[in-house]
């Protein structure tokens, strides 16, 4: 049956199918590249993203910790307002009797 087949037709298929073969080989390799930059970006963002997560970490305990600290400072702001409430109490108190004694002395 080959025999049929023209030699020169036969080389004109070989040529065509090595031509293909190189075009898919060529197109094969960029698409091995394009994959392997995609994967180098993968890891480069996956190394990214768990440094962030991190940084994430360590923000949301300083928050707290300066949260906690804000919320003993503000205890501590209410003890001495009532501190002060009631050195006012004894100050007006003492006032008043200073007041007195001196109207009494008088």
């Amino acid at each position: 049956l080959l025999n049929l087949i023209p030699a020169a037709l036969l080389a004109s298929v070989d040529k065509d199918h090595a031509s293909e073969k190189q075009d898919w080989d060529c197109e094969r390799r960029l698409l091995q590249n394009q994959l392997q930059e995609q994967s180098s970006k993968v890891v480069n963002l996956e190394s990214h993203l768990r440094v962030m997560q991190v940084v994430k970490t360590a923000l949301q305990e300083e928050t707290e910790t300066a949260q906690k600290t804000l919320r003993r400072m503000s205890e501590r702001v209410k003890g001495l307002e009532a501190e002060n409430q009631g050195l006012r109490g004894q100050l007006d108190g003492q006032a008043y009797w200073n007041r007195k004694q001196v109207g009494i002395l008088r």
